[in-house]
């Protein structure tokens, strides 16, 4: 299931990399995607990563009842499937983790960079320079309060 979830992941992100954004907005947009498209990768190697444990202890399982008469063969390979394996396959658990989280958290600032855009596209202030005239001229409290209210928007969906 996740590797066919990852094959329409994969054929997605390609179909959106082929189309070339012709705004800030569209390019943000196209970077939240690639971000979540990485946390979807991670998330089906964290899956897949928890079946290889299993297997593993089932492997290991079957390999101690055959292998009953070899006491010393057996207790060593109780001891690298009990112990280093597993503790191999936590730590490359914990570290996609880290990924998927750090992946996560790239999405949500690439969201809140593209509710600023709009939110500020929709105002008229579609640049920091144009924002900052904007601003200090005659659009007043017009502007301010939907700059203000893209940021809001944009610290929520962080």
């Amino acid at each position: 299931m996740a590797l066919s979830r990852l094959l329409v992941l994969s054929s997605s992100l390609a179909g959106l990399l082929a189309v070339t954004p012709v705004s800030g907005a569209g390019s943000t947009r196209l970077l939240t995607l690639a971000g979540l498209a990485v946390t979807h990768l991670l998330t089906a190697l964290s899956a897949l990563l928890l079946v290889a444990s299993v297997v593993m202890m089932v492997v290991m399982v079957v390999l101690l009842a055959g292998l009953s008469a070899h006491l010393l063969a057996a207790v060593f390979l109780y001891v690298v499937f009990t112990h280093l394996v597993p503790t191999g396959l936590v730590l490359a658990g914990l570290v996609l983790t880290a990924l998927l989280l750090a992946g996560s958290m790239l999405a949500g600032l690439m969201l809140a960079g593209h509710v600023l855009l709009a939110g500020l596209s929709v105002t008229g202030l579609t640049s920091p320079v144009a924002a900052a005239r904007g601003l200090s001229t005659a659009r007043g409290v017009s502007a301010a309060s939907g700059v203000a209210f893209a940021l809001f928007a944009s610290l929520l969906t962080v």
